[in-house]
C-alpha cells in the first residue's frame, strides 16, 4: 500500500470512527474467527499505517489512546473490553517504532509525515500529559513526546511543559522525561532555559509566571524525587547565563509584579549558591543593583509594606548584594539618590501640590507669577525719568526668608501618612539590614539596635552617601552641603548668617523622615557622625531659631515638628558621643519645660560642641569617645542645665538627680 493511499484513507475514514463502529468492526473480525497471530499482525498493521501516516495521523494517534483508555473521550465510552485490550497493545508498540523512528533519522523534518502532525499539537500531548489522572495514559503519551522531542524541537516541547506546570506532579513529568532524553540530547537543559527566557515577551502573564515558577522549583527544591542527584546543581549553573533575561524581566515595566518577584528570588538563589566569579558580579554589580532599585522603588509605588513576600524578596536580595563594604558603596548610592528623585520623594512626605494661603488676596499680582523683588526696582526705577522728592511706597508680597519668589505658598505631599510612613520603614529596614556585618538568619524585620551587630565601614559610607543624597536632591543643597558644609561649628549667634540654607536642610530632613532613621543607624560608629554633623548643625539651628522666638508658650507641644526633631537630635548626638552624660538626657525634660528654656538648652549643647569637638586621632575615631579621659570642664554648661532644673522643680524634682553628676 503506498504512503500517498494510506494517508488519503485515513483522512476519510477518522471522522467516521466511534465506539459503536469499533465494536461492530470487532464483532465482524471475530465472526472471522481470526486468532491471536491475526490480532499480532493487525496491530503491526497499525502501527505501520501511523508512522508512514502524514495529514491525519495525529487524529488516528489520539483515536488509539482515546480507545485504549475510553473515559477520556465520551464518544467512546461503552467500548467492548477486548476492543480495549487491542489498543492497548498497539500503543507499546506504536511508541517504540516511532523512538526507533526518530533515532534513526529515516524522516527528514521537511516531509509531510507524523512527526510533522505531532510537532503542530504537541500543546495538546502536553497538556493531556499534565491533566490525565491515569498512569498508564500518561505513560503512553510520554513516550510519544519522547519521540516527538527526540526527532526535533525538544526545547520547545520541554518549554511548553513548563509554562502549563501548576503543581509539583507537573514538574515531576518534566524530570522523567528530562532523565530518559539527557543522555541522548546533553545540551537539552540549556536549550530549553534559553527558549524559554527568550519567549518571556511573547507569552502572557500567567504564562510567563508559570514558567519562571517551574524554573525556580526545580532550581530550589530539596524533594524532587525523580531528579538526577547532580540535577538542581546543573540547573542553576545553566541559569547563571540568564541573569541578564532575568535582569531584563525585573526592571521592565511591563512585567507583572508577581513575574518580576520569581525573577529576582532566582537572583538570590543564584547569588547565595554561585561565587561571585561565576555569576560575573564586578562586572554585574552596577546594573544589577540599578534594575533591583527600580523594582523596590515600584513595589513602594504599588503599596507593598514590609511583610508583603515580594517586598520581603526585593530587600532579601539587596541586601545579599551589599555583602561588602564596596558592593554596599553602589547599593546605598542607588537607594539614596532614588528616593531623592521628584518621582520617589513623594512616597516618603514631599510636599510638591502647592495651593495659595487663604488669606492671600485674589488681588494680589503676585499670585499668577513669582516675583523677583530686585526686577521689580529696576522696572519701577527705570520709569523714574526725574527725581522726585517722596516717591510712594509700591507693597510686594515675598515669602519669609526668600526674597523675591512671590507670596507664600502651602503644599501638601500627594500621598497619605499611613502610605508615607510604611515607606519610609520599607527603605529604612533595607538600610538596616544592609548595613549588618552578615546578612545571616531569615528574619527580615527584627534587628537589635547595638553596635557590634553594624559594619563600622558600611556606616562611614553610608553617612558620605546621606550627604551625597541631599546634594543630590537640588542644586541650591549641592552648593549648600558640599562647600558649606564644614565640620567645624561656629559661634552660635552666627548661625544667623546660614538660616536660609538651614532652613532648607531642615524641610528636607521633615520631607524625607527616613533620614532621622539613618542619623539614627549612623550614629553607632562616632566618626561616621562627626562627618555629617553639618546636617545636624543646619537642623539645630532652626530649632534654636523657633524655640527662641516661643518665648510667650508655656509648654512644648509634644506632638510638633519642632519638638520631635529636637528631641531626635538630642539623642542621636548622645548616641554618637558628641555630646556626653547628663547634657544628653536633656531631651527627656524638653516636654516638662517652657519652648524658651530649650531654647537654652539647646544653645549650650551647641556651646559644648564648639568648644569640644572629637579628638581627631585615629584611636578615638575608631575606638569610640571616652569623655572622662579627656578632662571636660563641664561646669558652665551644667549651671545652666542646673538653673533651668530648679526653675521647675515641682515637675523636674523626681529626675534632677539623674542631672547633677557627670558619668
Amino acid at each position: 500500500m503506498s504512503n500517498i493511499l494510506l494517508r488519503s484513507t485515513t483522512v476519510i475514514f477518522l471522522p467516521e470512527i466511534d465506539g459503536a463502529s469499533l465494536n461492530n468492526l470487532h464483532q465482524q473480525y471475530e465472526s472471522l474467527g481470526s486468532g491471536a497471530a491475526e490480532i499480532e499482525t493487525l496491530c503491526s498493521l497499525v502501527v505501520h499505517l501511523v508512522c508512514q501516516s502524514g495529514v491525519g495521523s495525529y487524529q488516528l494517534i489520539r483515536l488509539i489512546l482515546d480507545a485504549a483508555s475510553p473515559r477520556s473521550n465520551p464518544a467512546l465510552v461503552g467500548l467492548n473490553t477486548k476492543v480495549q485490550k487491542f489498543f492497548r497493545k498497539i500503543m507499546p508498540s506504536l511508541s517504540s517504532d516511532l523512538q526507533h523512528l526518530a533515532l534513526s533519522k529515516g524522516v527528514s523534518p521537511n516531509e509531510d509525515n507524523v512527526f510533522k502532525e505531532l510537532e503542530v499539537h504537541y500543546k495538546d500531548l502536553c497538556k493531556d500529559l499534565l491533566t490525565s489522572s491515569s498512569n498508564e495514559r500518561k505513560n503512553w503519551i510520554h513516550t510519544l513526546i519522547v519521540a516527538l522531542c527526540l526527532h526535533q524541537h525538544s526545547d520547545i516541547v520541554m518549554k511548553e511543559i513548563l509554562i502549563q506546570s501548576t503543581k509539583s506532579s507537573d514538574i515531576e513529568c518534566f524530570i522523567k522525561l528530562y532523565n530518559e532524553m539527557y543522555p541522548v540530547l546533553p545540551g537539552l537543559l540549556g536549550g530549553v532555559l534559553k527558549q524559554s527566557f527568550s519567549s518571556v515577551p511573547q507569552l502572557s502573564n500567567k504564562q510567563s509566571t508559570n514558567l519562571l515558577s517551574s524554573v525556580l522549583y526545580m532550581a530550589s527544591s530539596d524533594f524532587l524525587t525523580s531528579a538526577a542527584s547532580n540535577f538542581k546543581q546543573k540547573l542553576r549553573k545553566q541559569l547563571v547565563g540568564f541573569i541578564d533575561n532575568l535582569m531584563t524581566i525585573t526592571s521592565h515595566l511591563s512585567s507583572p509584579i508577581p513575574l518580576a518577584s520569581l525573577a529576582v528570588q532566582i537572583l538570590y538563589l543564584l547569588m547565595t549558591s554561585q561565587s561571585q566569579n561565576e555569576i560575573q558580579l564586578p562586572t554585574r554589580l552596577l546594573p544589577m543593583t540599578r534594575c533591583l532599585v527600580f523594582y523596590f522603588y515600584r513595589l513602594l509605588h504599588a503599596g507593598h509594606v514590609n511583610n508583603d513576600s515580594s517586598m520581603l524578596h526585593c530587600q532579601q536580595t539587596l541586601t545579599q548584594l551589599a555583602q561588602t563594604p564596596q558592593t554596599f558603596s553602589v547599593v546605598s548610592q542607588f537607594l539614596l539618590e532614588a528616593a531623592v528623585r521628584q518621582n520617589n520623594s513623594i512616597l516618603f512626605g514631599r510636599r510638591v501640590e502647592q495651593e495659595l494661603d487663604e488669606d492671600v488676596d485674589s488681588s494680589d499680582p503676585c499670585i499668577e507669577h513669582q516675583i523677583s523683588l530686585i526686577t521689580l526696582h529696576r522696572k519701577i526705577s527705570s520709569n523714574i525719568r526725574t527725581r522726585r522728592q517722596m516717591v510712594g511706597f509700591v507693597p510686594i508680597g515675598v515669602e519669609t526668608g526668600l526674597i523675591g519668589s512671590g507670596p507664600k505658598r502651602k503644599k501638601k505631599c500627594p500621598v497619605s501618612k499611613t502610605f508615607q510612613t510604611s515607606s519610609n520603614e520599607c527603605l529604612s529596614l533595607l538600610i538596616y539590614r544592609c548595613c549588618c556585618k552578615t546578612s545571616g538568619g531569615d528574619n527580615l524585620c527584627s534587628i537589635p539596635d547595638v553596635q557590634h551587630v553594624f559594619d563600622a565601614d558600611k556606616l562611614i559610607i553610608l553617612s558620605e552617601r546621606l550627604i551625597s543624597s541631599f546634594a543630590a536632591s537640588s542644586s541650591y543643597l549641592a552648593t549648600a552641603v558640599t562647600l558649606d558644609g564644614d565640620m567645624e561649628w561656629p559661634v552660635c549667634h552666627m548661625r544667623k548668617f546660614t538660616i536660609e540654607r538651614d532652613l532648607k536642610v531642615f524641610h528636607f530632613m521633615d520631607e524625607h523622615p527616613f533620614a532621622w532613621s539613618l542619623l539614627q543607624l549612623i550614629a553607632h560608629n562616632h566618626r561616621a557622625l562627626w562627618n555629617i554633623t553639618p546636617l545636624i548643625r543646619s537642623c539645630m539651628s532652626v530649632l534654636i531659631s523657633h524655640f527662641e522666638s516661643s518665648r510667650e508658650s508655656e509648654v512644648c507641644p509634644t506632638d510638633s515638628l519642632h519638638y520631635l526633631s529636637a528631641v531626635r537630635i538630642v539623642e542621636i548626638l548622645g548616641k554618637g558621643q558628641i555630646i556626653p552624660p547628663p547634657l544628653s538626657y536633656c531631651a527627656e525634660i524638653f516636654c516638662l519645660i517652657s519652648p524658651y528654656e530649650v531654647y537654652i538648652l539647646l544653645v549650650i549643647l551647641w556651646n559644648f560642641i564648639k568648644e569640644h569637638p572629637p579628638p581627631s586621632d585615629a584611636e578615638h575615631l575608631s575606638n569610640g569617645r571616652d569623655f572622662n579621659k579627656e578632662k571636660l570642664n563641664m561646669q558652665p554648661y551644667l549651671a545652666t542645665l542646673h538653673t533651668v532644673i530648679h526653675a521647675n522643680i515641682t515637675k523636674l524634682g523626681p529626675c534632677a538627680a539623674k542631672f547633677t553628676v557627670l558619668k
